[in-house]
């Protein structure tokens, strides 16, 4: 008799949504937008907030809430989408702007003070199922840093960096492998920190696992993502990392960990990909050559299919994530993220009469991107048959009945991912035979020659 049933499923999550607000007395438009959110935003739940670390920023957050189906996604995307155009509204009235992360106006030298980030925070009681999201994250952040890097934006155009935000900040650091974390576990872990790099706090690091200091049910907290311009591009992030979430909890369940790997190693190619975004190399863990970082970010995606089923996931909702990607890989000059999309919208601005850049950003970040986000617009308009071709592949990975796959397999093929070497299969294991072993020659059907030995002297006869 069937007594309980358990499904792996997301969890909570929270994402606090920044912009930047630009006038000439931006400090000052900051401290009335948020003592007017009972006004702007009386019949909504999002929050409005500051930015500890950047006065002109503000940050609209979705409080913890469940990502876990379609229609719970699409209902926070419309809450968020109408409160950015009140706050923007309410921003214009008073002479200011608003303006997502990274775009430069004109006369304005400081670029640190248009910098901003969008932090997802991820709610997890257990501590196993913690502990390897967290060193999950670190293992796949080059690729995730990538994915997600914003390049910087003025009137001159776009720059070729992967990420400016973390190209010119100071207190962001690639996270240490985790053993555990537990607040004493932590505690020692924060003393090495700060004797060997001078890191004294746990929100420095590019994966926080304690947002609240001290307490072990506090949420992690990802600093890495850059902010989006476009809501959906936020929400096809949040769709992927509550994926690897899945993919913990698939591990924790089958016995899993993620062990220590070489931290300069990592370090190395987060360096890469933060400053040529899609465009790096990745080395590898014996350092004899490189992959590509798109190459290994499309292999991670493709990888979780079953978890993106679980999720419900729509192909609209994951599209500006791996269609760019695809079509790259096909030879086409597809858009694969928000920089690529800034650098077009900058050529088409160009071309008209009285364009403007920084506006046409402002009436982009405030569309609708149902049902269809600007990236795969673009995209589908440049290249329909093969982008087609791409929906009706991923159509496939989506569908229940299509692909389908075990739930212990899936951690199964993630470690062996991880240590570069095919699914362990014990009938094959035990069915190879001495002869196949790689510190042997194969036998080429013929029998062995002896070998020559010296022949013995014949005794002497008495």
């Amino acid at each position: 008799m069937l007594t309980k049933l358990y499904r792996f499923g997301p969890c909570r999550q929270r994402l606090t949504k920044a912009y930047v607000i630009w006038g000439n007395r931006s400090r000052d438009l900051v401290k009335e937008v948020i003592h007017a959110r009972s006004k702007l935003l009386i019949d909504s739940p999002i929050q409005i907030c500051g930015d500890s670390r950047n006065q002109q920023a503000i940050c609209l957050d979705t409080g913890m809430v469940w990502w876990h189906k379609p229609e719970c996604r699409r209902q926070i995307l419309d809450r968020l989408l109408d409160s950015v155009r009140r706050v923007s509204e309410f921003v214009s009235n008073r002479g200011g702007k608003l303006l997502p992360n990274a775009v430069l106006p004109d006369g304005l030298q400081k670029k640190k003070k248009v910098l901003c980030g969008d932090t997802h925070f991820f709610e997890i009681g257990n501590l196993a199922e913690k502990e390897v999201f967290c060193n999950l994250l670190r293992l796949y952040s080059p690729e995730l840093i990538a994915l997600t890097g914003r390049a910087g934006v003025s009137s001159f155009g776009v720059d070729s960096f992967g990420s400016r935000r973390l190209t010119e900040s100071g207190h962001h650091f690639a996270s240490p492998c985790l053993p555990s974390v537990s607040s004493r576990y932590l505690d020692c872990m924060l003393q090495c920190l700060r004797r060997d790099f001078g890191i004294a706090q746990l929100d420095l690091l590019d994966i926080n696992p304690q947002a609240q200091r001290g307490e072990e049910s506090s949420p992690v907290e990802l600093r890495f993502t850059d902010g989006q311009m476009l809501l959906s591009t936020a929400r096809s992030h949040a769709i992927l990392y509550q994926s690897l979430f899945i993919r913990a909890r698939l591990m924790v369940n089958a016995g899993f960990r993620i062990f220590p790997s070489s931290q300069d190693h990592l370090e190395r190619n987060r360096t890469q990909v933060i400053a040529k975004g899609l465009g790096a190399q990745l080395a590898t863990s014996s350092g004899n050559h490189r992959d590509s970082v798109v190459k290994s970010a499309l292999s991670l995606i493709r990888d979780l299919a079953f978890e993106f089923q679980t999720l419900e996931t729509e192909y609209s909702e994951i599209a500006p994530l791996v269609l760019g990607l695809y079509l790259r890989n096909m030879g086409c000059g597809g858009l694969r993220n928000e920089s690529d999309l800034l650098r077009t919208l900058f050529k088409v601005s160009r071309h008209e009469e009285g364009g403007s850049f920084i506006k046409r950003i402002q009436e982009e970040m405030t569309q609708d991107c149902e049902p269809i986000d600007r990236i795969t617009y673009w995209n589908c308009q440049a290249f329909p048959e093969r982008s087609q071709i791409v929906r009706d592949i991923w159509d496939g990975y989506l569908s229940t009945d299509a692909n389908p796959r075990l739930e212990s397999q899936a951690p199964r093929d993630l470690i062996s991912r991880l240590l570069n070497r095919p699914p362990n299969n014990r009938k094959n294991a035990h069915s190879k035979s001495r002869s196949d072993s790689p510190d042997r020659p194969k036998s080429k059907g013929h029998p062995r020659k002896p070998r020559n030995r010296r022949p013995k002297p014949n005794k002497r006869s008495e």
